[in-house]
C-alpha cells in the first residue's frame, strides 16, 4: 500500500515479492522478529513486535509491527500485519527523558550542594551530576587564574582523575577555546578535536 511505500522509500514494485529481510537492518532485527512475532501468534493469535526498518535511503526508522494470520489454525496461508511509524514518539520519549535526567540531576546537585561546604566537594558533586547527564566517563573543572594565565584543575574523573591542583596553560586545548568564545564546548571525541 502507499504507506507503507512511504515509510519505506521503496516503490510497490519494489517490494512485491521480496523477503522482507531488504527491510530489516541487521539478520539479528529480522530473525528476532519472526520468533517473537510467531511466538506471540502462537500464543495470542496475534503478534506484535517493535523493531527497526532499514529505508531505501538508508536511514533506520522505528517500527511496530501487529500481525494476524488468516487463518489461525494454519499459518501456512499466511499473515496479514500493520506497520506503525513511531520514530518520531521514540525521539520525543527519549528528549522527555533526557530532560526528566536533567531536572532530576539538576535536583540531586542543589540538594547535594546544600550539605556541602567545601568547595572542591561542591566542584566534585557538580562533575558528577554533569557527567552522568551527558553520560560520559570522563570530565574535569577548571579554574582560570587571570594573574598567571593559567588554568587550576579543581575536579575531574576518568584520566585526569589524579590531576586535581595541576595546571595547564591557557592557550592550548578545548578549554582556551572556551575561554576565548566564553561558549560551552562539546566534543564528541577528544582525542581527535582539532
Amino acid at each position: 500500500n502507499d504507506t507503507l511505500c512511504q515509510m519505506t522509500g521503496y516503490s510497490l514494485e519494489e517490494l512485491l515479492g521480496r523477503d522482507a529481510r531488504m527491510l530489516y537492518p541487521t539478520q539479528e532485527d529480522y530473525d528476532y522478529v519472526g520468533q517473537e512475532k510467531y511466538r506471540q501468534i502462537g500464543e495470542k493469535r496475534i503478534g506484535t513486535v517493535e523493531t527497526r526498518w532499514k529505508r531505501k535511503d538508508g536511514r533506520i526508522i522505528d517500527i511496530i509491527l501487529s500481525s494476524t494470520p488468516l487463518d489461525p489454525d494454519d499459518l501456512s496461508k499466511g499473515v496479514t500485519f500493520t506497520a506503525l511509524a513511531i520514530t518520531e514518539r521514540k525521539r520525543a520519549e527519549k528528549t522527555l527523558q533526557r530532560q526528566n535526567i536533567y531536572l532530576e540531576s539538576l535536583n540531586e546537585t542543589a540538594l547535594g550542594l546544600m550539605r556541602r561546604t567545601d568547595l572542591r566537594d561542591i566542584f566534585q558533586a557538580i562533575l558528577d551530576r554533569t557527567m552522568r547527564f551527558f553520560g560520559t566517563d570522563e570530565g574535569w573543572i577548571f579554574i582560570y587564574h587571570f594573574q598567571d594565565g593559567v588554568f587550576e584543575y579543581k575536579a575531574a574523573m576518568g584520566k585526569r582523575k589524579y590531576e586535581i591542583g595541576s595546571h595547564v596553560e591557557a592557550d592550548s586545548g578545548i578549554s582556551s577555546e572556551v575561554r576565548r568564545t566564553e561558549q560551552t564546548v562539546l566534543v564528541d571525541d577528544y582525542h581527535v578535536w582539532p
